[in-house]
């Protein structure tokens, strides 16, 4: 089988792909892509991997391979790079499944976005952008853990590679000619950080923020939220389903807001909580109770500091001049403005400004974005204060 001239190998042995990871640790840079299915599971299923060399495309059948090492051994080179187009979910995936992820990546959608294509230029547009290919799109929803798989989703699967390097080429070179590669390479080792980050039990201590109406509680239920948002965590994780299949964020909501008045913590009172359903309250219930009164060991014992309420005007005002700089200045660097601060990444430096009267440069807004923005969100908060 080939694509474009380009012959497509399939890859079905340990034998075969140690060898040809011997092969590859001599170059320079390798295309990837993963198929995968998520439906009734926490962590998605690695379905295929397809790896460019430049010159052929590899399908590796991960139901058929039990040794990764030589694989992975890939992954701790500081002189290869992997070629991805939106890379996120596939850096998540390999991390999951693989143990690890690529010390270096070139993303192409991101390259696109700083040079000023568009925030998530799919790649079948960047190909057609780039190099006038056509790509269909029609294998999308595939079965990818079915076997065998279907002539015409080994060819979709190896189109997705096909194209990498070259793409890589024309957007490194434009990157260097624009001064922004350095932004860029901030960019994708901050996309590893984060995709090794979503494992990590430290994240899983702030996820109780996320959940609807949290800053109504007090100290005491924010308190019982954590402990109640850590343990769904595990159970999701350990039981390998969906967070809504363990428990509903307003269930949690709600067994925190009821319980943070009473006395003691005890099954009657759990019982009465309405907003609870009866399968998760008979099940669960006394898993629920422990998880309230003796956090795990991955939990600090330290108190959860009260959560501001919704967005006072001033603040609005304040996020939209942001915004609004923010917009203006991707503008005149001729890069996507979503790629410099999404609304989310803004709300999250103004996050402690009605607190603390301090922005909060952390995470993904630190960096290049720092660099760029806090003179001028520094202005716009001044004036405001």
């Amino acid at each position: 089988m080939k694509v474009d001239d380009w012959e497509v190998i399939a890859v079905n042995t340990n034998q075969h792909l140690a060898d040809l990871c011997a092969e590859w640790a001599g170059l320079s840079a390798l295309a990837l892509d993963t198929e995968f299915m998520r439906t009734n599971t926490f962590y998605p299923k690695l379905g295929l991997l397809q790896i460019s060399d430049g010159s052929h495309c590899y399908l590796i059948d991960p139901l058929e391979i039990s040794d990764w090492q030589p694989f992975t051994e890939l992954f701790d080179s500081t002189t290869l790079v992997f070629i991805l187009h939106s890379a996120g979910e596939d850096l998540v995936l390999l991390f999951t499944s693989l143990g690890k992820v690529p010390t270096q990546i070139f993303d192409t959608q991101i390259a696109a976005a700083f040079l000023g294509h568009g925030f998530s230029l799919s790649y079948q547009a960047l190909v057609k952008k780039e190099l006038d290919k056509d790509i269909e799109k029609d294998e999308t929803r595939s079965d990818w853990l079915q076997r065998p798989l279907t002539e015409a989703q080994l060819r979709y699967a190896a189109l997705d590679v096909r194209y990498l390097h070259e793409m890589m080429d024309r957007l490194q070179t434009e990157l260097e000619r624009s001064e922004k590669t350095a932004w860029f390479e901030g960019e994708c080792a901050q996309q590893l950080a984060i995709a090794i980050e979503t494992e990590a039990p430290s994240a899983w201590q702030e996820n109780y923020k996320t959940i609807s109406n949290a800053w109504r509680l007090d100290i005491r239920g924010l308190t019982l939220l954590q402990r109640l948002s850590y343990w769904r965590e595990l159970q999701a994780r350990r039981r390998d389903k969906p967070r809504s299949w363990i428990a509903k964020d307003a269930e949690l909501f709600g067994i925190a807001d009821h319980m943070a008045s009473k006395p003691t913590l005890d099954l009657q009172h759990l019982m009465n909580v309405s907003e609870v359903s009866k399968g998760l309250l008979q099940n669960q219930g006394a898993r629920l109770l422990k998880a309230m009164e003796q956090p795990t060991d991955d939990l600090p014992e330290q108190v959860p500091e009260k959560l501001s309420p919704p967005m006072s005007i001033e603040l609005r005002g304040i996020i939209k001049a942001c915004q609004k700089v923010t917009r203006e200045m991707a503008d005149e660097l001729s890069i996507a403005p979503e790629l410099l601060a999404r609304k989310r990444q803004i709300l999250a430096v103004l996050s402690d400004l009605e607190s603390r009267r301090e922005l909060n440069w952390e995470g993904d807004m630190a960096g290049w974005r720092k660099e760029l923005l806090q003179e001028k969100f520094e202005q716009i908060t001044a004036r405001k204060q």
